[in-house]
């Protein structure tokens, strides 16, 4: 058993690694794992779950979200008041509902620790400090997967080799129960974590919009063609609805398409002139029957497909290419959030917080621009690179990373934007 236990716990060490960076000291961040993971007999794609598995100080950490906890056999339970998450295995499995095709994760991403009361079978986790503390990320609940948690706790057998990556089983992982469920998980990401706990009303309100992205993704071909006689932006919205609504005709999307929507980054050519040929990037949203709480309340769930381009010809005398105001103005805004991400060179030591350094930058950038008073940065995630404690005095790198900005206030757009830095180390 002893044996077993030190072999387990050098598997969990080396578990999912691959080529990703082990977690940065500075501002935890844990990384992205790589690898094949299966649950129950389920291969899971894990760079594009909502919550994947994340490695910490070189151990896999484990979301435990609400439907990944059913079908391994654990209930959970959020109760507000106390802030206390609960955690009982019951030794039934419950359907598999995936949670993956979304936007691909890698690299790093940011993480807290738990700030709240953890329960295993009404015993109270104390992980202040232990080595691999509970994790919170987005809003759910990391575990580290070691023997005492994932065997002794929660009954699970888990193993791992070269060629099959990582596979955990609960004890009764053939079996079912409950009604077949038609929407994947998606969690709401607030304080408290209420989406390791039963389903909150706005968790119901995702997941069932979340149903629908599969589709939508699915519904917009590669390489649309369009003739448009009228050149306007709203023009080449219509007619690419138009090839849209064709495309989806006798499947599940047949008459919802909401509206075609072209980005920022789209520019007329100068001179446009009949038989001309546009690439015209755009996505398209699709709506779902309407769905009643169980609050009473209603609300229809909606999905928007990836970007996709559509290559549109323009006949006849045309009306005149142009775009609105509006859609100026959205330009103009896009191109100076976009210039706040270009970041000229910045030193760092090996006890610095990159995530830390980037948000300042990125805030002075927009007090420098006027945009302080509009913008701030929701979120920023970054791609994979080397701790400057890793690197030799003088030696640069260069970071990506990828910034969501959101109006302070108003019905302002949400803006999500690439960026790189060039880090020196010191």
């Amino acid at each position: 058993m002893k044996l077993r236990r030190l072999f387990c716990a050098l598997l969990c060490a080396a578990l999912l690694a691959g080529t990703a960076p082990a977690a940065q000291a500075a501002g935890l961040r844990a990384s992205v794992a790589t690898g094949k993971v299966t649950i129950n007999g389920h291969a899971i794609d894990n760079s594009t779950a909502q919550y994947p598995l994340l490695v910490y100080k070189d151990i896999t950490y484990f979301p435990m979200t609400y439907y990944l906890c059913r079908n391994l056999g654990l209930t959970t339970h959020w109760d507000n008041g106390s802030r206390t998450l609960c955690i009982t295995p019951n030794g039934i499995s419950a359907q598999y509902v995936a949670d993956t095709g979304h936007t691909p994760k890698r690299g790093t991403v940011a993480v807290t620790r738990a700030d709240y009361t953890v329960l295993v079978n009404t015993e109270k986790v104390d992980s202040s400090r232990a080595k691999w503390p509970l994790l919170n990320y987005s809003g759910v609940t990391y575990f580290p997967l070691t023997w005492a948690f994932a065997v002794e706790k929660f009954g699970w057998d888990y193993h791992w080799d070269e060629e099959n990556g990582l596979r955990i089983d609960s004890e009764d992982g053939a079996s079912t129960w409950g009604p077949e469920l038609d929407i994947p998980p998606i969690g709401i990401v607030q304080d408290p974590p209420v989406s390791t706990g039963e389903r909150s009303e706005g968790e119901l309100i995702n997941s069932a919009s979340r149903a629908w992205a599969s589709a939508a993704w699915g519904s917009s071909p590669e390489n649309l063609a369009v003739d448009t006689a009228d050149w306007t932006l709203e023009g080449v919205k219509k007619a690419i609805g138009g090839a849209l609504a064709e495309h989806v005709k006798g499947t599940l999307l047949e008459g919802r398409l909401t509206e075609v929507t072209i980005p920022y980054t789209f520019q007329y050519p100068d001179g446009v002139k009949a038989g001309d040929v546009l690439k015209v990037p755009y996505t398209a949203s699709y709506h779902g029957d309407e769905r009643v709480l169980p609050s009473g309340r209603t609300f229809t769930p909606t999905s928007t497909s990836e970007e996709a381009t559509a290559s549109v010809r323009l006949t006849g005398p045309g009306s005149g290419a142009g775009t609105d105001s509006a859609f100026q103005a959205g330009q103009e805004l896009y191109r100076k959030l976009e210039a706040c991400l270009k970041l000229a060179d910045m030193e760092a030591g090996s006890q610095d917080d990159i995530g830390a350094m980037l948000r300042a930058a990125i805030d002075a950038r927009l007090a420098q621009a006027g945009l302080a008073d509009q913008y701030r940065i929701q979120a920023l995630s970054l791609g994979s690179y080397t701790q400057p404690g890793g690197m030799a005095a003088g030696e640069r790198q260069t970071v990506s990373f990828q910034a969501v900005f959101s109006p302070l206030e108003g019905d302002g757009e949400d803006f999500s934007l690439s960026g790189q830095a060039v880090l020196t180390a010191r």
